[in-house]
Parts: C-alpha cells; sequence; structure tokens
C-alpha cells in the first residue's frame, strides 16, 4: 500500500436544523481532506437550502418527525454499504475530531499497526449560562471531563461489510484499536436550550414508537438543570492538556 497517498474516509452526518454547525462541520472536514456525507432528517430551517447549494453529496430520511436513532443508524450503515470508503467517521454535526495530526495522517498510522478503528478522549462541552439563549455555540469551553469511559471513544473505524452501530457503538468484526493522542469534542450539550428542547420532543416521539428509552436519556437528565450546567463541577478545557488541540480546532473552524 501507497502510505503517502491520501485514503477515501467519509464522514457520515445525519443533520436536523444544522444550519449552523453544518457549514462548520464541512469546513472542518475540508482541512482534513474528508467527504462529508449528509443525511437530512426533516430540517425545517435553512440546513436543506445550504445541502443543495454545496457540492456535498447528501441524502434524505423520513421519521415522521422522531429523533429515532435506529432508523438513522440503518440510513448510515446502507450509506456505507453503498459507498464503500476505505474507512468512516461515525460522528454529528456538533461534534469534531482533532488530533496532534490530521485525520488522515492518524488513519494511515492506523493502517501501518495493522489496526481497524481508532479510539481517542471524549469531552462534551456544556452551556454554562454565558450564551444560553444564543448560538455562539463554539464560544463555549466548560466540559464534564472524559464521555463514555477514561479509555475514551471509538468513532473513526475502517469500512466493514458487517458494521453494526448501536446507539453511539461501533462493531465490526476482530476489531483492533489504534488509541490516538486527541479528542473527540462534542458541543451538542452546549446548544440553545429551545433545541434541546425541540430534540428532547422528537425523542420521546420515537420512544412512545419503540426506541429504546436509554437512546436520548441524557436529554431527560439535563432538562432536570434547565438545560445549564454548573461552572464549579465541570472542567475548563482551555486549562487541560488537551488545550493545544482545542485552539486547533477553533482557529479552523474561526477562520
Amino acid at each position: 500500500m501507497n502510505w503517502n497517498a491520501k485514503m477515501n474516509v467519509v464522514s457520515i452526518i445525519p443533520t436536523h436544523n444544522e444550519a449552523y454547525f453544518a457549514p462548520l462541520q464541512s469546513k472542518f472536514l475540508a482541512s482534513q481532506d474528508i467527504k462529508p456525507v449528509f443525511i437530512d432528517n426533516e430540517s425545517t430551517d435553512n440546513t436543506v437550502d445550504w445541502l443543495k447549494e454545496s457540492s456535498h453529496t447528501h441524502f434524505h430520511l423520513s421519521t415522521n418527525g422522531m429523533f429515532h436513532l435506529e432508523l438513522i443508524q440503518n440510513e448510515r450503515i446502507k450509506i456505507a454499504h453503498q459507498m464503500e470508503p476505505h474507512w468512516i467517521i461515525y460522528g454529528d454535526c456538533d461534534e469534531f475530531f482533532i488530533f496532534k495530526e490530521d485525520i488522515q495522517e492518524v488513519i494511515a498510522h492506523a493502517e501501518r499497526s495493522g489496526c481497524n478503528a481508532i479510539r481517542c478522549k471524549s469531552f462534551e462541552i456544556y452551556n454554562t449560562g454565558e450564551h444560553h439563549d444564543t448560538q455562539d455555540t463554539i464560544n463555549q469551553y466548560f466540559s464534564g471531563a472524559y464521555r463514555y469511559t477514561t479509555k475514551g471513544i471509538i468513532r473513526i473505524h475502517k469500512y466493514d461489510k458487517y458494521i453494526k452501530y448501536t446507539g453511539d457503538n461501533i462493531w465490526i468484526p476482530n476489531i483492533r484499536i489504534y488509541d490516538v493522542w486527541g479528542l473527540n469534542l462534542n458541543y451538542g450539550p452546549a446548544r440553545p436550550k429551545q433545541q434541546r428542547e425541540a430534540a428532547l420532543l422528537r425523542s420521546e416521539l420515537a420512544w412512545s414508537a419503540g426506541l429504546n428509552r436509554s437512546f436520548g436519556a441524557h436529554y431527560r437528565a439535563h432538562k432536570t438543570q434547565n438545560w445549564v450546567m454548573q461552572e464549579s463541577i465541570l472542567t475548563d478545557i482551555r486549562n487541560t492538556s488537551y488545550a493545544k488541540e482545542f485552539f486547533k480546532l477553533l482557529n479552523i473552524l474561526k477562520n
């Protein structure tokens, strides 16, 4: 294999009213030489107009007003099988993977090591009240420390015809993990209150239709706190060992 050649890496991203985050995600992925593929899930803002005006591959998925994770996962896998890329990034519009090296280089290292999945730390950025009713989301800095487990999460993996997605978990046969310094930064909890409440309502529709109630349960927990977390129990990511990667991301998004 020519390790200097760029691989066909796609990020398959569902969207619902992502007029703010979709252009940011597009900008970031372009900086990493990665192809975005969008699945619009019944957007009612100008996300669809932006997708039509962009040159990005995009699909449409109807879920009857529900935030139905299983249906979205099935569509992701269907598209992956249609495209058969070398590697896939499993992420949402408000999630960014930032490492010391570009993602293509990290994937090349994983390939050289005989690995088929990449694991990194994950941080959730929370709304702490400064911009509670605005869309200035990327200016939030406070994290709930490591998300999921201290080992990190697997969201970047090699294409396999047997891939399965359950919740936000990825399964591929004979998984061989490459651990990398860097982070998955999830801005979902930093979104404005109105958007968070709308996501909860769409999740409730899906639960009523039979979706596992653990999918999206974090919306219920965050609602009890009125969608705002106290800084005193959070970590300022600017003061962590990941600050350099964090500012690298902000530089890409803001310039």
